[in-house]
């Protein structure tokens, strides 16, 4: 019997409160690239290795109420677009 690992990425979302040293400095949302100040964050919990591993990233005010966020904060993390053009340029060779 096979048995594979999956790797366990939980994200949750917040808003900045006004006392953080970080509300409203000008940062770079980690979904869409765009300038804006911090308001909002994402929290990514990595389990796939033996330490649990805790990142936060800046999210800009659309980001932060969207639904599709989670998703865009993992496929994000992993670096999904990059492995997708990988495999593509891999199965253009071997064609």
């Amino acid at each position: 019997m096979n048995r594979h690992v999956m790797s366990t990425v939980t994200v949750h979302r917040g808003n900045l409160l006004e006392h953080d040293p970080n509300y409203g400095q000008p940062v770079i949302c980690y979904v869409c690239d765009m300038p804006h100040k911090a308001l909002g964050f994402a929290r990514i919990e990595d389990q796939s290795s033996n330490t649990f591993d805790t990142f936060a990233v800046p999210l800009c005010e659309a980001c932060s109420v969207s639904a599709i966020t989670d998703n865009a904060v993992v496929r994000k993390f992993w670096n999904v677009e990059a492995i997708r053009a990988y495999l593509k340029k891999q199965d253009v060779m071997e064609h």
